[in-house]
Protein backbone atom coordinates (compact mmCIF):
# COMPACT_ATOMS: atom_id res chain seq x y z
CA UNK A 1 0.00 0.00 0.00
CA UNK A 2 1.35 3.41 -1.05
CA UNK A 3 1.13 6.15 1.22
CA UNK A 4 0.79 9.93 0.12
CA UNK A 5 1.69 12.62 1.72
CA UNK A 6 -0.74 15.24 2.39
CA UNK A 7 -0.12 19.20 2.07
CA UNK A 8 -2.74 20.87 3.91
CA UNK A 9 -0.72 24.76 3.39
CA UNK A 10 1.37 25.47 0.62
CA UNK A 11 3.42 28.37 2.03
CA UNK A 12 5.22 30.73 -0.42
CA UNK A 13 6.79 33.81 -0.99
CA UNK A 14 7.81 36.90 -3.12
CA UNK A 15 11.21 33.69 -4.44
CA UNK A 16 8.82 30.93 -4.89
CA UNK A 17 7.61 30.15 -8.71
CA UNK A 18 4.53 27.94 -8.07
CA UNK A 19 2.39 26.44 -11.02
CA UNK A 20 0.13 24.15 -9.42
CA UNK A 21 -2.96 22.01 -11.56
CA UNK A 22 -5.52 20.16 -10.13
CA UNK A 23 -6.97 17.74 -12.40
CA UNK A 24 -8.67 14.41 -13.12
CA UNK A 25 -11.19 14.14 -10.50
CA UNK A 26 -8.02 15.56 -7.67
CA UNK A 27 -9.39 16.85 -4.47
CA UNK A 28 -6.88 18.84 -2.47
CA UNK A 29 -8.18 20.13 1.06
CA UNK A 30 -5.26 22.95 1.81
CA UNK A 31 -4.92 26.82 2.10
CA UNK A 32 -2.10 28.80 0.30
CA UNK A 33 -0.12 31.27 2.61
CA UNK A 34 1.99 33.99 1.35
CA UNK A 35 5.09 34.56 3.64
CA UNK A 36 6.64 37.81 2.35
CA UNK A 37 9.74 37.44 4.69
CA UNK A 38 12.26 37.24 0.79
CA UNK A 39 12.28 40.25 -1.65
CA UNK A 40 11.63 38.79 -5.63
CA UNK A 41 9.06 38.43 -8.41
CA UNK A 42 7.54 35.24 -6.86
CA UNK A 43 3.99 33.96 -7.99
CA UNK A 44 1.79 30.79 -7.35
CA UNK A 45 -0.97 29.90 -9.70
CA UNK A 46 -3.28 27.73 -9.46
CA UNK A 47 -5.70 25.49 -11.83
CA UNK A 48 -8.78 23.48 -11.23
CA UNK A 49 -10.02 21.89 -14.27
CA UNK A 50 -14.02 20.91 -14.13
CA UNK A 51 -13.79 17.81 -12.56
CA UNK A 52 -11.66 18.76 -9.73
CA UNK A 53 -12.12 20.48 -6.51
CA UNK A 54 -9.99 22.82 -3.98
CA UNK A 55 -11.53 22.14 -0.35
CA UNK A 56 -10.37 25.60 1.35
CA UNK A 57 -9.25 25.25 4.81
CA UNK A 58 -7.98 28.93 5.75
CA UNK A 59 -7.39 32.21 3.93
CA UNK A 60 -5.76 31.93 0.76
CA UNK A 61 -3.66 34.10 -1.61
CA UNK A 62 -2.44 33.33 -5.11
CA UNK A 63 -1.29 35.34 -7.88
CA UNK A 64 -3.61 33.64 -10.38
CA UNK A 65 -6.47 31.81 -10.00
CA UNK A 66 -8.03 29.49 -13.18
CA UNK A 67 -11.32 27.53 -11.63
CA UNK A 68 -13.29 25.33 -14.10
CA UNK A 69 -13.99 22.94 -11.19
CA UNK A 70 -15.13 23.61 -7.32
CA UNK A 71 -14.15 25.24 -4.61
CA UNK A 72 -15.84 25.22 -1.50
CA UNK A 73 -15.02 25.24 2.45
CA UNK A 74 -15.09 21.53 4.84
CA UNK A 75 -18.57 21.98 5.21
CA UNK A 76 -19.43 23.08 1.66
CA UNK A 77 -19.61 26.73 1.73
CA UNK A 78 -18.86 28.61 -1.03
CA UNK A 79 -15.54 30.57 -0.38
CA UNK A 80 -15.35 34.45 -1.77
CA UNK A 81 -12.87 35.01 -4.25
CA UNK A 82 -11.54 38.89 -3.86
CA UNK A 83 -9.09 40.52 -6.24
CA UNK A 84 -5.98 42.49 -4.57
CA UNK A 85 -7.63 45.62 -6.00
CA UNK A 86 -10.62 44.56 -4.27
CA UNK A 87 -12.67 44.16 -6.87
CA UNK A 88 -14.79 40.84 -5.82
CA UNK A 89 -15.22 38.00 -8.20
CA UNK A 90 -17.33 35.51 -5.75
CA UNK A 91 -19.34 36.47 -3.09
CA UNK A 92 -19.33 33.18 -0.86
CA UNK A 93 -20.89 32.41 2.15
CA UNK A 94 -17.87 30.41 3.86
CA UNK A 95 -15.80 32.73 6.41
CA UNK A 96 -12.63 32.06 4.29
CA UNK A 97 -11.72 34.15 1.54
CA UNK A 98 -8.91 33.26 -1.36
CA UNK A 99 -7.23 37.15 -2.52
CA UNK A 100 -5.78 37.29 -5.91
CA UNK A 101 -4.00 39.07 -8.46
CA UNK A 102 -6.26 37.21 -11.73
CA UNK A 103 -8.84 35.11 -11.41
CA UNK A 104 -10.58 33.02 -14.08
CA UNK A 105 -14.13 31.22 -14.18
Amino acid sequence: MAIRPVFTEIIWDSISQLDVSLENKSTWTGSFVQDESNAGNGYANLTIDSSSTWIVDGDSTLSSLTCKGTITDEDGYTVTVKGSDGTTYVEGTSDYTITVSSYEA
